[in-house]
């Protein structure tokens, strides 16, 4: 019975001690390189005049390409956002520390996008 509890201890005690290590506070690193997004205003929104602007979240992985995306702030329009999120995943960046200049991935970066009709030419 004493030998399972000290069991039962030590796989707790190596669970916690992971998850403690997994947990580091972050560090700001010195800059993130990205390629420009290349956002394409959808048709339905655009013939709709709907304008807006979106902030996207990317975890950028080890190889420098977009792993995953999460809209942060919506444009308040679905097809905005949906081809906000579009745009950034296809971005590649790199990611250097401020001290020492070694490139860091996987890092965390946010992207925000504007759709403005300002920028497309008017219907006829």
């Amino acid at each position: 019975m004493l030998i399972s509890r000290i069991w039962v201890g030590l796989a707790l005690a190596s669970v916690a001690v992971g998850c403690a290590a997994q947990q580091r506070d972050p560090r700001p690193i010195g800059q993130i390189r990205c390629t420009p997004p290349k956002p394409v205003y959808p048709s339905g929104a655009r013939a709709d005049r709907v304008q807006g602007r979106a902030v996207v979240r990317m975890m950028i992985g080890t190889s420098g390409e977009v792993d995953s995306v999460i809209i942060e702030e919506s444009s308040g329009d679905a097809r905005l956002d949906g081809a906000a999120a579009a745009a950034v995943a296809k971005m590649r960046c790199t990611a250097a520390d401020s001290e020492t200049q070694r490139t860091l991935l996987p890092a965390t970066a946010s992207q925000a996008i504007a759709f403005e009709l300002s920028d497309l030419p008017e219907k006829k």
